[in-house]
């Protein structure tokens, strides 16, 4: 999920922080008030993407854009290190869930 993977056109650098960034909420905008939706721009992805991508690699795993669940599995990680826990998760079985110890 976290492994700097794009459809295409992607630099070879990590983008600047905005000069002059709006700060607020996101907003679709409203054309008929002139109100122009949100642009969050290259550096707002790379600052989210970045971010969890940490999240990542400080609990240990390699990224891997195809494992939607690997923040998840990266915040369990954390802290069942952090309070030395054994590490579980929640799955399905025979249509009722369970907690299952990975």
């Amino acid at each position: 999920m976290v492994d700097r993977v794009y459809e295409r056109n992607a630099s070879d650098s990590a983008p600047q922080p905005p000069a002059d960034p709006s700060t607020g909420y996101p907003t679709a905008g409203n054309p008929a008030e002139g109100v122009p939706a949100t642009q969050p721009g290259p550096y707002w992805y790379h600052m989210i993407t970045e971010s969890l991508r940490r999240v990542v690699v400080e609990a240990g795993m390699e990224p891997d854009h195809e494992n939607l669940e690997q923040v998840l599995e990266a915040i369990n990680q954390l802290a069942a290190d952090r309070l030395g826990l054994t590490t579980h998760k929640l799955t399905v079985i025979n249509g009722a869930l369970a907690m299952e110890e990975i």
